[in-house]
């Protein structure tokens, strides 16, 4: 907690289906529950609590005793992608752009209920890293759309006012990145 920042590493913003009624579960792609099991979502939520005993403890000077929260994704549930698979890349599949927009949502909500505040997140860890674990593509173009046309305005419309980050990667193309993105 250096700074006054958390980056919470969210793998799979799930758990808490965003969208009522919910898709019936064999109509998805994979046929799969589309609770998607996340242990790690459960896990960031239940400790919620623990962080801000942590916050109101600690160090967090020049914060005025505020955790600033960066929220990030590795990737979407394997069911939302082109590869059908959480870890080797692949990309979101542009049918469940809004969908994933309202976990980010949802997720972000939940966190808000239970006195964390997230001001700022970045739409993928890593977005140009194909690896062996959790990952997901994305061209600058498509954060760019993704943010403008989905994210953005469902952040918006739940009254939240974390603000997108953009390139969650390597700062040697962050210029390139960003222009590209617009």
């Amino acid at each position: 907690v250096g700074g006054g920042l958390l980056d919470i590493d969210v793998r799979q913003i799930c758990n808490v289906y965003p969208i009522e009624p919910a898709p019936d579960p064999a109509a998805l792609p994979t046929g799969g529950d589309v609770y998607y099991e996340c242990a790690d979502c459960n896990v960031i939520v239940n400790s919620v609590p623990f962080v801000n005993a942590a916050c109101a403890c600690g160090n967090l000077s020049g914060t005025g005793g505020k955790l600033n929260v960066l929220l990030s994704t590795w990737s979407p549930p394997a069911w939302m992608k082109d590869n059908n698979d959480m870890n080797h890349g692949g990309h979101l599949l542009p049918q469940y752009r809004q969908l994933w927009a309202a976990y980010f949502v949802t997720f972000i909500r939940e966190l808000n209920k239970r006195g964390l505040a997230v001001p700022y997140l970045t739409i993928q860890n890593e977005p140009a890293a194909v690896q062996s674990w959790d990952s997901c593509e994305w061209s600058a173009e498509d954060e760019g759309h993704f943010a403008a046309e989905q994210l953005g305005p469902a952040l918006k419309e739940a009254g939240l006012s974390t603000k997108i980050l953009d390139w969650d990667h390597n700062r040697d193309l962050l210029a390139q990145r960003f222009t590209a993105s617009l």
